[in-house]
């Protein structure tokens, strides 16, 4: 028996699939093992990220060390930072069972530069010349019968209990490279320890195709339209990369982008413009320095590509009379995107032109100051409550919280002719 159906495919939605359809497809699968083993990291990454650790341990066990690795890469940093309280998630998983087969699968998966940074931030080390039986201080002991002795320095009960468990995991299973890492932190510091893991990393996820930081500011530089029209493929995709393999739920979306979506329906391009949608995606996590760990930020910026790409396909029909297959064959799923961010942007250096006066004097002030925080954001996008008409929604008499992605044309003339009132009225 076999898996009912590939795992890069669900067709009701327009591209991807859930984390949780793929967790079911995995769970009722002859052979899950074999199946998980058979997927990209940052699927398994995002599986796990958007089920919980406890409900994908059959993810985490049946993946292999190198999978694991990946998915510490993408779960254990925030930018060039250790998120160090989902490090300590990790250290605490136990699945519900007493043994340490978890933590040794961890062991033998984290960068040891993350162990040894965690050992020289929070433990004192004393070695003697010669074994004794009196601890130099309150709270020390000695895995080795005197002749080191140890003190964790953390506050926090579980966490003190997870590293300590970890340190004696390593001591009992190979005590040379525990010794290995109790002398690390007389030649580097945390800092320094952290530096090396991170540069690491980048070649980890280079290698599993995730852009660097030169390649995503290409894929992310804005192209106009007019640009994009007068100059050929290779020029408007100057990004040269290698496609990767498609991520499925990093690419599914429920929302709805009438041009992406149109353009998705065409079979004869679709792996294409899957695995070319899953390299944008990633390189704009990369340009616009969002973790992948954090899982909010992640789905907005992701919206708001989509949106990019949806708008310069709108674009290019609208204003050049261009269809989305033709724009896709033409440009690229790139060179659209970048047509799209190039009129987003451009909303940005026309918002930062509007004066305080204009804001404090308009009839609808606290919308206005909200629209414009929003188009003033790095990689611009807008309130909950606008309409494409430029209107402005409200519930019982308060506006929408939160934001969206510009997505459409007519949300793009309708900012135009916002803030050129506003300019207009300083």
């Amino acid at each position: 028996m076999t898996s009912k159906q590939p795992l890069s495919r669900n067709r009701l939605v327009p591209f991807g699939a859930s984390s949780t359809t793929l967790l079911k497809q995995i769970l009722a699968d002859s052979n899950p093992e074999k199946l998980v083993r058979s997927l990209p990291a940052q699927t398994l990454h995002l599986i796990i990220q958007d089920v919980g650790m406890e409900d994908a341990l059959e993810i985490i066990e049946s993946a292999t060390i190198q999978q694991r690795q990946l998915v510490l890469d993408f779960e254990l940093w925030k930018k060039d930072r250790l998120y160090e309280e989902q490090i300590w998630k990790w250290l605490q998983l136990t699945g519900g069972k007493e043994d340490l087969a978890l933590l040794q699968q961890l062991l033998k998966s984290i960068d040891l530069k993350i162990v040894a940074f965690l050992i020289a931030k929070y433990v004192n080390i004393i070695v003697c010349e010669e074994p004794t039986e009196t601890p130099p201080q309150k709270g020390y002991y000695t895995p080795d019968k005197g002749s080191t002795w140890i003190s964790i320095n953390i506050s926090d009960a579980d966490k003190h209990f997870a590293l300590a468990r970890l340190m004696a995991l390593i001591f009992e299973t190979d005590a040379e490279l525990f010794y290995q890492l109790l002398a690390i932190p007389g030649v580097a510091t945390p800092s320094q320890l952290e530096e090396e893991s991170y540069q690491e990393r980048i070649k980890r996820l280079s290698a599993e195709g995730i852009p660097d930081q030169d390649l995503a500011a290409e894929i992310n530089s804005p192209l106009s339209p007019d640009q994009a029209i007068k100059s050929s493929n290779s020029e408007v995709n100057e990004a040269e990369a290698l496609l990767p393999r498609s991520i499925a739920p990093l690419i599914f979306e429920r929302s709805n982008y009438p041009f992406l979506n149109e353009l998705s329906k065409e079979s004869s391009i679709r792996d294409d413009l899957e695995s070319e949608l899953t390299l944008i995606l990633n390189a704009a996590l990369i340009h616009w320095s969002v973790s992948f760990a954090d899982r909010t930020q992640v789905a907005l910026l992701l919206s708001k590509v989509r949106g990019a790409i949806n708008l310069g396909l709108d674009i290019l029909s609208v204003t050049y009379g261009i269809l989305p297959l033709d724009a896709y064959q033409s440009l690229k799923l790139q060179g659209i995107y970048r047509c799209g961010l190039s009129e987003i942007i451009y909303l940005r250096k026309c918002a930062l032109g509007v004066s305080q006066q204009s804001i404090e004097t308009h009839e609808q002030q606290q919308a206005v100051k909200e629209l414009l925080d929003a188009l003033l954001e790095q990689f611009p996008c807008i309130p909950a409550f606008f309409n494409s008409d430029g209107s402005f929604i409200e519930d019982n008499g308060k506006l929408l919280t939160g934001r969206k992605a510009i997505t459409s044309y007519s949300e793009l003339k309708s900012l135009k002719h916002i803030l050129t009132s506003l300019t207009n009225d300083a």
